[in-house]
This record gives C-alpha cells, sequence and structure tokens, in this order.
C-alpha cells in the first residue's frame, strides 16, 4: 500500500509507500525542525465527526485506477476523489460501512452499507481540505452526518512503532513517515544503551524527505541496523537499513527495492542518469555506502523495478551492494 501512497505524497521511497511531477524537493537539516512543526500544526487540525462522533481516522490506501484516496475508521472505508497530478481532493467523498478487521474486499465491495454525498460543503482552507454536511443511504434513505478536516498529515505521518525489546535492542515495524523521525530521534536522546535497530516489518516510506533524516539519526548515533530471517523491508525500509553503522543480514529476511514515482509522470529510472531529480537520494546512499557503492546502489534499485513493482534481492546482490555476509537465520541479537 505505501507503493500507492507514495504516488500522493510526492515522497516516493528510493527504491518504490502522491505522483512528484516536477524535480523532488530536498528537505535540508536545517529546515527539518519547521518541517516537524508544521506536520504537528496539521495533525492539531485533524478532525472526523460521523454522525456527531468523533472517531480517528487513518489512511488506508490509494486507488490509483479509480483516483481515490482511501481511508479507515472503526466503521468502515472513506473514499474521497482525488486528483494525482495536483494531488489536490476533488470533493466527492463517500462511506462504506462494515467490518474492515474481517474481510475489506466486502467492505469494498458489498459494504453493509453506502453513504452517497447529499448535501455536502466542501472547501480547500490553507493546507486543509474541510468536508461538512450529510450522506444518505440509497437504499433506507437513511442520513448521516460528517465533517472531515483532512490534510497530508494523515498519509506523511507513517505507523511505524519502536519497541525496546533489551537495554541494547529496539526493533522497528510499519510504514515509515514524519513520526518516524520523532520517535527514532527519542530512541537516540533517551535510550543510548540501544545499539542494534531490528527491522521487523517495514513495506516503505509515505514521505522520504523526512526519511533520510531519520536515517542520519540512525547513523549519527553509531547504531546497527539488522534484518532478521522473517523480517522484510522495502523500498524506505531500504533507506533506514542502509543507515546502520554496520549492517546485519539474515537468511531468509526480504529486502525489495525499485524505482519511485515520478518524474515528469514517469518512472524514476526512465530519467538520465544526471537528471538533478536524483541528486538527493544519490547524496544519501553515498553518504550511507560511500561514494561509489552508493551511487551503484541507488541505480541498481531504480533498474532492478519500476515503481508498481519490487524486487528482491538475492543474497549475492545484498553481498555485492549493502552487506558483508549472510548470517544463518535465528541468530542471538545483541
Amino acid at each position: 500500500m505505501l507503493i500507492f501512497s507514495t504516488l500522493i505524497s510526492a515522497c516516493g521511497s528510493s527504491n518504490s509507500n502522491t505522483t512528484a511531477q516536477n524535480a523532488r524537493a530536498i528537505l535540508l537539516a536545517s529546515e527539518v525542525p519547521a518541517y516537524i512543526a508544521a506536520y504537528e500544526e496539521d495533525l492539531q487540525r485533524r478532525t472526523f465527526l460521523f454522525n456527531g462522533q468523533g472517531l480517528d481516522a487513518a489512511f488506508f490506501q490509494v486507488d490509483t485506477e479509480n483516483q481515490q484516496l482511501v481511508m479507515s475508521f472503526n466503521q468502515g472505508l472513506i473514499f474521497l476523489s482525488i486528483d494525482l497530478a495536483s494531488r489536490d481532493l476533488t470533493g466527492d467523498i463517500r462511506v462504506h460501512l462494515g467490518n474492515i478487521e474481517s474481510d475489506v474486499d466486502e467492505v469494498i465491495n458489498q459494504p453493509l452499507a453506502r453513504l452517497e454525498s447529499d448535501s455536502i460543503n466542501f472547501q480547500k482552507r490553507g493546507n486543509d481540505f474541510v468536508f461538512s454536511g450529510r450522506l444518505e443511504d440509497s437504499v433506507t434513505n437513511a442520513s448521516y452526518s460528517i465533517y472531515f478536516v483532512y490534510n497530508s498529515s494523515y498519509i506523511t505521518e507513517g505507523d511505524a512503532n519502536i519497541e525496546i525489546i533489551t537495554d541494547s535492542v529496539a526493533v522497528i515495524a510499519g510504514g515509515l513517515g514524519i513520526s518516524t523521525y520523532i520517535k527514532v530521534k527519542d530512541l537516540v536522546t533517551n535510550n543510548p544503551g540501544v545499539r542494534t535497530l531490528v527491522l521487523q516489518d517495514i513495506p516503505g516510506s509515505s514521505d522520504d524527505r523526512i526519511n533520510v533524516h531519520t536515517g542520519r539519526l540512525i547513523r549519527q548515533a553509531g547504531i546497527a541496523t539488522y534484518v532478521p530471517s522473517f523480517g522484510e523491508i522495502a523500498s524506505g525500509g531500504v533507506d533506514i537499513f542502509l543507515a546502520g553503522a554496520t549492517r546485519h543480514y539474515e537468511q531468509g529476511g526480504m529486502v525489495g527495492v525499485h524505482s519511485w514515482c515520478c518524474i515528469n509522470g514517469k518512472s524514476a529510472h526512465l530519467a538520465p542518469r544526471n537528471a538533478p531529480e536524483h541528486e538527493s537520494l544519490i547524496s544519501y546512499t553515498k553518504e550511507m555506502l560511500g561514494e561509489e557503492a552508493g551511487e551503484a546502489f541507488y541505480f541498481f534499485t531504480l533498474e532492478a523495478s519500476s515503481f508498481e513493482d519490487i524486487h528482491f534481492m538475492t543474497n549475492d546482490q545484498l553481498l555485492e551492494h549493502i552487506v558483508d555476509n549472510i548470517l544463518p537465520p535465528n541468530q542471538p541479537i545483541n
């Protein structure tokens, strides 16, 4: 799903979770505090009221075929129409009621109720898209009130969690984003004894502008990264793996790479090697792997797969590009 989310946030992974039509902007280290502050302000304005009840909404996926941003909440799914080129919502909204924990496909295709726009007021207000009014079930004519303040923080925050396992080992799992940077900064500041970060299940990053700075926090703290035999990382998760002061990989772990989207609407691997859009991530991989190895790995990821797909690296490719040896499964992690 994060492959699709990169299409919306204009922050596709260096290897992969909206469409960047122009040169991707570099987020300078000096700009990170203001970037975090802006995210936290967006976070405070987010609101979802459904039939008068305040509920939590969360990013679910982007349906690129139907140009819909899909959000989840405890009673079902919210579908917001989106212009993938501009990354702006267009004002159409509907809700499908059902149990997404038991059967998401059923909620999408055969919901308990399908609520369509009845009288919805839609406006763009600063960074926010605001929906207010009523939705109606065309079968029962039941009417539901809705008030939804949406902004990009829903996508760019990520949902990764960090758990400290021992005094020296922490585990990270989930989609990376702005909140990951905040959590990693807290980890390195308040838990200096942690020397190894285990990457358990990371499908990608929804904000690569901040993700490279998350990686730099890890490198500056001298923390090793570790992909266990049961681990699966892809996209921006691989960028975090690169950040390890030492990188450890167990046989059986999955490391997935691909190109990112997009340069003038096309997968980045189709752009010339000297295109300025490559600059930020080439700089990062060079910083993590060294001048020659970093550039070689970056272009390997672009050529391994287009952004719509993914390539899981072989042992030979891992040894060639990012690890020194392949460990047997189930090693003790210190």
